[in-house]
């Protein structure tokens, strides 16, 4: 039976954590320049890392009809939603 969730992953700084854990993953906070949230696999995620001075790893379990874009940035291992993702999708994954 195929599962009915896909698990992606979103890194951020730590510092953003509360907000996120509170009203979940917002397109509108993004600073790609458009309303996007951007989502990758774990390894890809692990690399995004270098980005922050204090990262944090969110996994991201979504329904697999979830509407997910190429990422228009970054290239084949990355993915956007240009929904906003509700909390309860979300676990930390690393801190």
């Amino acid at each position: 039976m195929k599962s009915e969730s896909q698990t992606l992953y979103h890194a951020t700084d730590r510092t953003k954590l509360p907000s996120i854990m509170r009203d979940g993953l917002l397109t509108s906070k993004s600073t790609m320049g458009e309303p996007i949230v951007c989502l990758s696999d774990g390894e890809s995620a692990l690399e995004f890392c270098d980005n922050f001075s204090d990262p944090v790893i969110i996994a991201v379990s979504l329904p697999r009809d979830w509407p997910l874009f190429p990422d228009p940035f970054v290239g084949d291992l990355t993915c956007v939603s240009r929904e906003d993702i509700p909390v309860k999708y979300l676990r930390v994954e690393r801190l």
